[in-house]
């Protein structure tokens, strides 16, 4: 086996914790509020000219 083949083979047994998906979930739908926040705000202020 090769020295690349050997990494790829260590990088695909990397244990991945089941609560990383629900953590990056979590975060994606508050980053989508908090920029759903912002354009309310701005076509309010769009409104007010």
């Amino acid at each position: 086996m090769s020295k690349l083949e050997n990494m790829k083979k260590r990088y695909d047994e990397i244990a991945i914790p089941e609560e990383l998906n629900i953590r990056i979930q979590q975060e994606i739908m508050k980053s989508r509020r908090q920029q759903g926040e912002k354009d309310s705000v701005c076509k309010r202020n769009r409104m007010k000219k």
